[in-house]
Parts: structure tokens; C-alpha cells; sequence
């Protein structure tokens, strides 16, 4: 096995233009942003040095400030600009979407900060093909999982040209960049693409490291351990190196060395410094890259040292040159410009730049990249051996389904910016105007589409809005008379309201409609007429068995006024049974237990809806008669009455018309001796409900509807003849 060992007495073989002197000028030089003439973000020479003559550009095309990033020149990347601007760079913003040629060729050195949005297969080649003329590419990374704008793409992924997890079919991202719009479509790459790998030699781990307790960076390795370079020596790292003695992380990635004649790691975490980052989803066994995953690439599993692979990696594929980065922390400052784009909340951004030798690090990286030289490839005694695990079944499954957070603005939509924060950065070029964007200005339309101005309503009515915008509706209010009553996130927009809780008068009734950028509309108010007649009783009666086969019974009854409920469950058997009463909203309000027949309770309703009686045994079996009495609405809960008489065999059926949410709740009584059985059919002729299987005299069914509906109430003779009644209530 080739090991690094040679790495630390070895001279690097390579050109003397390769070799460059350190930075010597003010790492974090005093500078000014000003802007371009078509307005992007820009910081001139500051001093002479390395760059003088020289252009960086820092792409922002590609989802650099979403979530907390800010990975900009005159936001959180900042400090960095200006080190640059102490080394003679010009440095600016790329604003121009997709990344081309044209707009790549401007510049010495092109860094990517932590891209959130994959690269189209164009612009993979255009980055391909401006390496090889020459140029200096750095591309930052950072932990994997860092999926900043909820679209399953983090930057690991975006570097690496091909998503964790597309192999799986279970997982499919919602979007897909293609040519600046989102589709359906999956992004143009296949199993064979590995953009970065096959063009620079190097690959990005689907890991989440961080520095353990106590360690404030890593450091040069120990010579005496193959597996743990560190740092490499300046001398074997073009002087990239040089005045490094450390170099920190919070929370990032490492880099396999998939072909070492064109790359190599010049920065690797020490052995045992490292941990799991404390927010790695949990059951994702590569948080470690070593920590079990297969068989171990050394002769132990070690957290850091080779085995993790490159915290930091340069390639010299052709004319051109790579460096790679594994966490934005180290070189980001805390002087964030922006708001999230997604909820306007405050960024929090690390002071990585100013911390151990980072700064150092990134201008000796820049200096590099920016300087030409003839070689090609990584000189025969630098090389290193390739590093472990390219592929497996765990780089190419995801931990758990993606996305793994949703924004809390149902209404952001990474691809599209008039639904970002308006004081988050805008892309001027994808979305127009200028300075950061066009702010979203137009208010959504509301319009009130139920009840009908003038009507009369009670009971439970329910109040419908129409609402749109030209970016999207976040909510719809619905007011009574001047005050807030519910809130709707959702279309269609409504609010179910019981206006016995209303006085019976003339009401107003308003809505009022929003969107992301904070914009409202009031929709025009109608006014109705309350008029909900006095309380009244319902009495109703239900039969079942419990037994050791069947346990539980459940039974409804809507509630429609507020008043006393009065339940009598009687059993013949000896049987001990219970009863339990839950309000409408699941909180169980009263219970009786246990003991002998009858078991009887009152409890006093103070709000209004469906109530559940569960029905248990403690022991023993028996059949069961449960009779409720509670309070009604009549013009909300109706009653139901009809009667007939059948011979064997027949059958008859009555048409029942339900007006609203709530219960169908019916009693067939029959002659003694003969069996009748009761359906409910719905609109389409379905049976939803049936007491055939019930041997009981009265047999009844209790059936939930979700709205008005037509319903066929069904009475079948199935032996023996006589006259029957149907009773019972239902919503009106």
C-alpha cells in the first residue's frame, strides 16, 4: 500500500512558477464595495501584490444566500474580498445566469461559494473548459445536508454532479434546474456523470465532521503516522501552505482523491479530532466518513487522517487549476448584508476568516490558482493513493427522505425570487430590475364567494373566500363584524362558523388576503341575517354487543346547542361495561364504570359539535341499549321519522337530504320474531353503512358525513312481515 509517509521528506518536483512566495500584505485589508456599471457588487485594489492585473469573480448565480448563507462580497464574504483586494485582485460579483464561457472568461480565478442550485450540463462543461484554458477554479463546500433552500440539493451534491440518492427511486426532488426554470423533469445527468471526479480527480464525501471538544483547528500530522498528514508541508504543496500551521471547521465535508496523477489533499483533519456534527441526521452512517462504512480503508476505522479523505484539495488536471474546500466557516466572516430570503429572519454568520490560519490559507489558495504554469498533473512524488470508498451503498442511498425541512413561508419557492424576503439578496439578471430585484408590489384579489349578501343563515354555515396573487396567496382572514375569526393557509379558502354563537341580527362578514412580500387586499363585506331558533332535545337510541371478539364500540351525536347530555347504557347479561364521553375535540369530559345495569351520567355541554360515546367491557359480554339525550338546534340538527310496512323478502327505500358536517344517526324498529335490516347508501348507490349484521331490536347505525350530500335511507325484510319505523337525527 502507498502511503503518505514520502510526502513529508520529499521535495515537490514541479516548476519553480508553480511555487509561490506567501502573502505577505494585510490579510484583511481596510476596503470599500462600490459597484460595477451595471450595478454588481465590487472592490478594487487595495495594494500591489500577487494580483495585481488580476480579476476574481465570486459566482452568486447559483443559491449562495440562501437559508443563512451570505457568501458574498459585501455581505459575509467579505473580509475574504478584501484580503483579495490587499493582493492586487480586482474582485467582483458574477450575476449572470447560467455560467458560460463568455462570463467565465473575464476572470483570472472564479470561486463558487457553496452553490445550492445544481449546475445545468452546459454549465459543467463551460467550468470544464475554462480550467482547461488555463484558468483557476476554487469551489467551497460545506457539510453534507446543507440544503439551504429546500430543493434537496446541497453543495457536496451540486460539486459533485449528481444528487445522494437519484439512484433511488423512492426519492425524487420536487425541482430540478434546468436552463433558469424549474420543471418536473429530472436534472440532466446520469449514473455516469461524477462531473467533478472525472474531470479534476477529486470527489466530495457525503459527510458531516465537526472539530471535537477542545480542538481549535488541525494542525501539521505526525510524522510517525502515515495515516495522519494534517497539514502537508508548504514544500509539498506549491507553498499553498505556507504560514499554515492551522486551520478550523464547524460543521463541513471531505474530498476523496479519486485520481491522484490529477489531485492530491494538501489539508487533512487529524486523526481522532474529529466527531459526528451534532445535527447529522442520526441514522446516517457516513456523518464520519469512516465510521461504519464497509470495510475500513486503513488498518482501523479512525475518525480523520486519510482515511476521512482531504478537508482541503488542489487539483492540476491541464493548463488550468482546482482547489476544493469543505466548509464555507472557515472563510466567511460574521457581517452578513442579507435577510433569509425564505422568512426574512436575521442571518448568523462565523467569523471563520479572522480564526487560526484560514485567511492565510485562502490568499496562499487564490495566489496559487490565479498564477499559470506549464505543468500538468500532480508531480510522481507528491502523488497519493486514492482514496477509499468512491461509491457504495451508502453514498448513493439517502439517510431519510428529502426535503428534511420545509420553509415556515408556505409560499417561498426557491426558483422563483418575487417570492423571497424583500430584504434578502435578489438575483438582478434571472428576475430583473435593479440593486437586488423587483420587489413583489401587487396584492393578491380577494372576494367573498358564500353565504350570498342579504341571506339568512344559522346553525353551522360555512364562509368561502376566492383569493389569488401573482405570486401565490399566503392566507386568507375571516372577519365578524371588524374582528378576526379564523385563518386559512390553504385554498379553497374558508371558515366553518357557528353563528349560535352570534346574536340574531344583521352581520358583517369580511375577508382579507396575503402574500409573501407582505402585501394585503380586503375583499368587499356582505352582510347576513343570523336566526337560529330556540334549543331543543334530541333523543336518540343506539344498540351494539361487546364482547370478547369485539371490545370497543363507538357511537355520535352532534351537539348543536349548549345544555345537558343525559346517557343510559343497559345491558341483561352479567357483564361489566363502561362508557366514556369525548368532546369535540378529543378531550374525553366524562365517564362511568364498571358495576351493574344500568350505568347512567349527565354532563353539561358548554361547547357545541360532534360528541363520541365510547363504549368498553371490563368483563363478560352482553348486547346493549345506550339512549342520549342532549341538546339541539333545530334549524342545524334536524329530526328523521318514516314508516312503512313489508312483506318477506321486500324492500323499501326514503330519499334523506343532508344539509352540513356531522352525524347520521338512525333507529330501525321492527316486529318481534322477524328480522328487518337498515342500510345507508350514498349518492352513487355505495353502501356506507349498515346494521345487517346486527340480530337487535331496534338495530341502529351512526354515520359521519364530511358535507351536504343526498343519501338513500334502505329497509330490507329478510324474514317475517310487519309494520317498521326508521327515526333518528341527521345534519339539516
Amino acid at each position: 500500500m502507498r502511503r503518505l509517509a514520502s510526502l513529508f521528506t520529499a521535495l515537490a518536483v514541479a516548476s519553480a512558477s508553480c511555487v509561490l512566495a506567501p502573502a505577505t500584505t494585510a490579510l484583511a485589508a481596510t476596503c470599500t464595495v462600490t459597484t460595477t456599471s451595471d450595478g454588481r457588487p465590487y472592490v478594487a485594489p487595495t495594494a500591489t501584490g500577487a494580483g495585481t492585473g488580476k480579476q476574481v469573480g465570486f459566482d452568486n448565480t447559483h443559491g449562495s444566500t440562501a437559508g443563512a448563507a451570505d457568501w458574498t462580497i459585501d455581505g459575509a464574504m467579505s473580509d475574504f474580498a478584501c484580503g483579495l483586494a490587499g493582493q492586487g485582485y480586482s474582485v467582483e460579483e458574477i450575476r449572470a445566469y447560467p455560467l458560460t464561457g463568455t462570463n467565465l472568461g473575464a476572470y483570472n480565478t472564479v470561486i463558487i461559494p457553496e452553490p445550492n442550485i445544481p449546475f445545468t450540463t452546459a454549465e459543467e462543461q463551460a467550468l470544464a473548459s475554462y480550467v482547461a484554458s488555463g484558468k483557476g477554479l476554487l469551489m467551497i463546500a460545506d457539510h453534507y445536508q446543507a440544503d439551504r433552500n429546500f430543493n434537496t440539493w446541497d453543495a457536496t451534491e451540486v460539486f459533485n454532479g449528481w444528487r445522494r440518492g437519484h439512484y433511488q427511486g423512492t426519492y425524487t426532488s420536487p425541482y430540478y434546474w434546468y436552463n433558469g426554470t424549474a420543471t418536473a423533469t429530472t436534472y440532466t445527468f446520469n449514473n455516469e456523470d461524477d462531473w467533478m471526479a472525472t474531470n479534476f480527480g477529486m470527489r466530495f464525501h457525503y459527510n458531516a465532521m465537526d472539530m471535537a471538544t477542545g480542538v481549535t483547528g488541525f494542525t501539521a500530522g505526525n510524522p510517525s503516522d502515515a495515516d495522519d498528514p494534517g497539514i502537508l508541508a508548504a514544500s509539498q504543496t506549491f507553498n499553498i501552505t505556507s504560514g499554515v500551521t492551522s486551520v478550523s471547521t464547524h460543521a463541513g465535508s471531505t474530498l476523496a482523491i479519486t485520481d491522484p496523477t490529477k489531485a492530491m489533499g494538501i489539508v487533512f483533519p487529524n486523526k481522532n479530532n474529529l466527531v459526528r456534527w451534532s445535527s447529522a441526521q442520526s441514522n446516517d452512517p457516513i456523518a464520519l466518513y469512516t465510521d461504519s462504512v464497509g470495510t475500513p480503508a486503513c488498518s482501523t476505522a479512525t475518525m480523520g487522517g486519510r482515511c476521512e479523505g482531504a478537508y482541503v484539495a488542489i487539483a492540476k488536471p491541464n493548463a488550468g487549476k482546482v482547489a476544493a474546500m469543505g466548509d464555507s466557516s472557515a472563510w466567511e466572516d460574521a457581517t452578513p448584508r442579507y435577510k433569509r430570503e425564505d422568512n426574512g429572519g436575521t442571518k448568523t454568520t462565523h467569523a471563520g476568516w479572522s480564526e487560526v490560519n484560514n485567511a492565510t490559507l485562502g490568499i496562499n489558495l487564490v495566489n496559487w490558482l490565479a498564477t499559470s504554469d506549464a505543468t500538468v498533473g500532480i508531480p510522481t512524488a507528491q502523488r497519493q493513493q486514492a482514496s477509499p470508498e468512491p461509491y457504495n451503498v451508502f453514498t448513493i442511498s439517502e439517510p431519510l427522505a428529502e426535503p428534511w425541512s420545509t420553509s415556515s413561508n408556505a409560499a417561498y419557492k426557491w426558483y422563483d425570487a418575487r417570492t423571497f424576503n424583500a430584504s434578502s439578496y435578489k438575483n438582478t439578471t434571472l428576475y430583473g430590475g435593479g440593486g437586488g430585484g423587483t420587489p413583489d408590489t401587487t396584492a393578491p384579489t380577494v372576494s367573498l364567494t358564500a353565504p350570498a349578501a342579504g341571506s339568512t343563515v344559522s346553525g353551522t354555515t360555512t364562509v368561502s373566500a376566492s383569493a389569488s396573487d401573482n405570486v401565490g396567496v399566503t392566507k386568507v382572514e375571516f372577519y365578524l363584524d371588524g374582528a378576526l375569526q379564523s385563518t386559512d393557509t390553504a385554498s379553497p379558502y374558508s371558515w366553518s362558523w357557528d353563528t349560535t354563537t352570534a346574536s340574531n341580527a344583521s352581520h358583517s362578514l369580511t375577508a382579507k388576503a396575503y402574500d409573501a412580500a407582505g402585501n394585503v387586499s380586503t375583499a368587499t363585506a356582505v352582510s347576513v341575517t343570523v336566526s337560529n331558533t330556540a334549543s331543543g332535545t334530541a333523543n336518540e337510541t343506539f344498540t351494539g354487543r361487546v364482547d370478547a371478539t369485539t371490545t370497543t364500540q363507538d357511537f355520535w351525536i352532534d351537539v348543536t346547542a349548549t345544555g345537558t347530555i343525559s346517557l343510559n347504557l343497559s345491558w341483561t347479561t352479567t357483564a361489566n361495561l363502561n362508557m366514556y364521553v369525548y368532546n369535540p375535540s378529543g378531550t374525553q369530559v366524562a365517564s362511568k364504570s364498571g358495576g351493574t345495569s344500568p350505568l347512567a351520567l349527565t354532563y353539561s355541554a358548554t361547547t357545541t359539535g360532534r360528541y363520541k360515546i365510547h363504549i368498553t367491557r371490563s368483563s363478560g359480554g352482553s348486547d346493549y341499549t345506550l339512549t342520549a339525550s342532549h341538546p339541539i338546534n333545530p334549524a342545524v340538527t334536524a329530526a328523521y321519522s318514516q314508516s312503512g310496512s313489508l312483506a318477506a323478502g321486500g324492500s323499501m327505500t326514503y330519499t334523506l337530504t343532508v344539509g352540513a358536517t356531522g352525524t347520521i344517526d338512525l333507529k330501525l324498529s321492527f316486529p318481534a320474531g322477524t328480522d328487518f335490516d337498515l342500510y345507508l347508501l350514498n349518492s352513487a348507490g355505495t353502501t356506507v353503512a349498515s346494521g345487517a349484521s346486527s340480530t337487535l331490536n331496534p338495530e341502529t347505525i351512526s354515520y359521519q358525513v364530511s358535507g351536504p350530500g343526498t343519501y338513500t335511507v334502505r329497509v330490507e325484510a329478510y324474514s317475517g312481515s310487519g309494520a317498521f319505523t326508521v327515526s333518528g337525527y341527521y345534519p339539516h
